[in-house]
């Protein structure tokens, strides 16, 4: 009796298991067919996030070369204004020697009139005194005179040496306000250091290299093919295919753990029949057959 419940049993587990196994043939087969279509839209994405990230890095090159352009312009806009500002004081340093110079001809030339005109002076009110007196202070008359005269020479060159040491000094003043004005405008154009710093890191992010100078960053710019796509189009699309292959991974994933749990229950029952022997169950009927026979 023992033996027959277990034909039973044996029986209904050998149906069981040939539709696990059926079971765990289609879904193997689904598995596979899953995996294909996750990995060919694996690689679409792949695909599109590697041409957004070429866009995209060549928009940030060129971003990079105006930031960069405008830094090394206001690097240059600040050395000009030193080199101005040094311009200026060494005119106005100038110019206050040829003023100098100016006013110590217009007083030797005034003193020398008045040196003259004391020596008349003092001449005429000892001309019937002392001759010898009156020749001296003539002499010292004539004397005075001739370095006033010098005096006025010198003077009216140097007047004009210093009205170009004044225009020299307006030069270097407007070049001043210009180079200022300049500056001010690569600052308004470039308000930090930080924007560069941002793009550098885009650049690096996006798997470039930050150019040494302008001209590498021209020539790299140069070796990248042109897109005419927008970059938000092109991300819009990339996101569309990561959504896609995400589904798609979380479809083989889903399909894998229905792998597992039909091969996990197909091994259950192969162990039941182990273990129960229900695979040799018809000649251990035979052998009880036999055996009761050779009772009678």
């Amino acid at each position: 009796v023992h033996r027959m419940a277990s034909t039973e049993k044996a029986e209904e587990s050998e149906v069981r298991l040939k539709k696990l196994q059926n079971d765990l043939q289609s879904a193997e087969y689904s598995l596979s067919l899953l995996e294909d279509d996750a990995a060919q839209i694996q690689s679409q994405a792949d695909s599109v996030e590697k041409h957004w990230r070429q866009i995209s890095l060549r928009h940030q090159l060129e971003e990079w070369m105006r930031l960069k352009g405008l830094s090394q312009g206001l690097n240059d806009a600040e050395q000009n204004v030193r080199l101005a500002h040094q311009q200026q004081e060494k005119s106005m340093n100038a110019m206050h020697a040829v003023r100098s110079t100016t006013f110590k001809f217009l007083g030797i030339g005034a003193a020398s009139l008045l040196v003259f005109l004391v020596c008349i002076v003092l001449a005429f009110l000892l001309l019937h005194i002392s001759g010898f007196l009156t020749i001296i202070l003539a002499l010292f008359a004539c004397a005075a005179i001739a370095v006033a005269a010098l005096s006025w020479l010198q003077y009216t060159k140097v007047r004009g040496e210093r009205a170009i040491a004044e225009q020299q000094v307006q030069d270097a003043t407007n070049r001043v306000s210009s180079a200022v004005a300049v500056r001010e405008t690569s600052v308004r154009m470039l308000t930090s250091n930080e924007s560069l710093t941002q793009t550098e890191y885009e650049i690096r992010k996006l798997g470039g290299n930050i150019p040494h100078s302008l001209e590498e960053a021209q020539r790299l710019l140069q070796r990248m093919p042109k897109e005419d796509e927008n970059t938000s189009n092109v991300q819009l699309q990339m996101k569309e295919k990561v959504d896609a292959a995400n589904a798609a991974r979380n479809q083989v994933n889903a399909a894998m753990e229905a792998v597992a749990r039909v091969r996990q229950e197909h091994t259950q029952v192969e162990t039941q029949r182990t273990q129960e022997a229900w695979d040799n169950i018809d000649q251990y009927l035979q052998e009880d057959r036999a055996a009761v026979e050779r009772m009678h």
